[in-house]
């Protein structure tokens, strides 16, 4: 027997029925219990206080942003969203990681209910629901990613925040809901920028479902893509005014592409490509290969 009271008549993060709203909650506190748990084993650890590579790039850069340097005089080299985001939790708490761990483990136990809330939705049952929620509140790599200074916790979140409203969208054929899925795919996609990759996918469905392609695009896809690009051209646009270059959000993708396809790549590391790079002592050199 269903024990889902019309799924598809709920409201956007709105959960019908007692067992549902009991397994949401299940789910929310098995998520908080691991995430302490793994926060009071790791709470005396050297590397509770201590960073480097990209958590040290992240937590210097929003010590920036915090410290009022909100703008800079060069391209992005990152996808700017999380140092900002992470820069705003400094503002507020005085620079705090703790802080920092704790709102991240939020957004992971908002993530795993969203996971079953997306499943229950698409499913009509809570049983399957209830497990991938489970697994995610349970999912080691997330809670350990969660817990540094590093972009999952955010750039899942806002993923599945993005996939909720174009599920609402394509049940309420309602553009505001495509147009609201399309501006959190666009804030994804300027903390992890390949994001747009399946944003792009998710508006090429819209404008196919049904068969009526030319209303579609009218009023689903062309509201989403749009929307999808409003926050990477903002970006972008900064990048030009402060650089003069039209860099689209970061510049580290053309970094990386060299790393991995150059002559002396050998598929493992970057060791011997250090004369590639700037003199010792430049910031790339310091952040990243060391």
């Amino acid at each position: 027997m269903n024990d889902v009271e019309n799924p598809e008549r709920a409201g956007l993060f709105e959960i019908n029925g007692k067992i549902a709203r009991k397994y949401a909650l299940l789910i929310a506190a098995t998520a908080l219990i691991a995430r302490l748990a793994y926060l009071w084993g790791y709470r005396s650890h050297p590397f509770f206080e201590f960073t480097f590579l990209d958590p040290r790039w992240h937590h210097d850069w929003a010590n920036a942003v915090a410290s009022g340097k909100l703008i800079g005089k060069e391209a992005f080299f990152r996808a700017p969203l999380y140092p900002y985001f992470l820069g705003l939790i400094y503002t507020l708490t005085g620079s705090s990681m703790l802080a920092a761990r704790l709102a991240q483990f939020a957004l992971g136990i908002a993530s795993a209910v969203m996971v079953y809330l997306l499943g229950l939705k698409l499913l009509g049952k809570n049983i399957p629901a209830f497990v991938a929620g489970m697994f995610f509140a349970l999912y080691g790599p997330m809670i350990y990613f969660e817990g540094e200074l590093l972009i999952p916790s955010l750039i899942v979140f806002l993923d599945m925040a993005g996939l909720i409203l174009f599920y609402a969208a394509s049940r309420k054929r309602s553009a505001k809901y495509y147009i609201a899925g399309g501006l959190v795919f666009g804030l994804s996609a300027i903390a992890r920028p390949n994001v747009l990759v399946p944003a792009a996918m998710l508006a090429v469905w819209a404008a196919f479902e049904g068969g009526k392609i030319r209303s579609n695009i009218v009023r689903k896809a062309a509201p989403f893509f749009a929307a999808l690009l409003i926050f990477p051209m903002l970006v972008t646009a900064y990048n030009f005014a402060v650089s003069g270059d039209f860099v689209f959000i970061a510049s580290q993708g053309g970094v990386n592409f060299y790393i991995g396809n150059n002559r002396r790549a050998d598929g493992k590391s970057i060791k011997g490509l250090e004369r590639a790079f700037s003199a010792p002592g430049d910031e790339y050199r310091d952040n990243v290969m060391h």
